[in-house]
């Protein structure tokens, strides 16, 4: 693959039970270099082997980032913890050059397994509202956010923004709105995770992004739904709606934080 500096590679951009099922658009998960520094979100179903399938290589990961439980979102987290740890493109161990960021359920419930837990440098319960640092980049999570109304609050689930000496973007798994849950969250980029295309679901999505108000909104985790009712056409309608840039990604879709611009791999 050429040059991955300042670029997000998006290996899947399917999401939810549907899609894990049906397989229709990947659900591995993306991938972005910010300034040198390599991160891996949201390592669903298949993403080792997309990772492998595109030219990259897991030892270059100097972080792990994960947004809550779904399976969508975590079922090839202990593959990549060890693809990471075991360096086998260049032949030895990695035990302390990387970090993985999980809400506290994730650890707590078990899907890090313990013999996973012992390989990473370091991993961190993330909490709301915190700071975290990877090398000189800083993470910080966002207020607890609520998935489905029928979880109750129970389910621990963050954003990221990741920002740099000259880049920032923050990434919003599929998430309700509720106000005030947003106003803190000043990034020209936003990668969202959307939900289904119709009713509550579509309206939800559009109050997110007119309260963060964003330059571009990159929109990813296609549900059965999605790819029935059309995922540009969804994009044509929110940024209508929005009055904000929109995409529609696929699978194998690069940004490039220098140019704003979706190139292929």
């Amino acid at each position: 693959m050429r040059s991955i500096n300042n670029k997000i590679i998006f290996l899947g951009t399917g999401g939810g039970g549907s899609m894990v099922c049906l397989q229709k658009c990947s659900t591995a998960g993306f991938w972005a270099n910010v300034e040198g520094v390599n991160l891996y979100f949201d390592p669903g179903p298949g993403a080792v082997w997309h990772i492998r399938q595109h030219g990259l290589i897991p030892d270059d990961l100097q972080g792990i980032l994960v947004t809550h439980k779904h399976v969508d979102h975590t079922a090839d987290l202990n593959a990549l913890i060890e693809a990471v740890h075991y360096q086998m493109t260049r032949g030895g161990w990695n035990f302390k050059d990387y970090q993985v960021l999980v809400p506290a359920d994730v650890y707590q419930e078990g899907y890090i397994t313990k013999h996973h837990q012992k390989m990473p440098g370091k991993i961190i319960k993330v909490q709301p509202k915190q700071e975290y640092f990877l090398k000189h980049l800083k993470i910080k999570t966002t207020k607890k956010l609520v998935e489905k109304p029928y979880y109750k609050n129970k389910l621990d689930e963050f954003g990221y923004q990741v920002s740099g000496k000259k880049y920032r973007f923050t990434y919003l798994p599929e998430t309700f709105y509720k106000k005030g849950l947003f106003t803190d969250l000043a990034s020209e980029l936003i990668i969202l995770n959307a939900m289904k295309p119709t009713g509550d679901y579509y309206q939800q999505t559009k109050k997110i992004i007119k309260e963060i108000s964003p330059q571009l909104v990159l929109l990813r985790h296609w549900v059965k739904k999605s790819l029935e009712y059309g995922i540009k056409k969804m994009a044509r309608k929110l940024a209508k709606d929005t009055k904000v840039r929109i995409i529609a990604l696929a699978d194998g879709d690069v940004f490039d934080l220098t140019t704003k611009k979706i190139s292929k791999k």
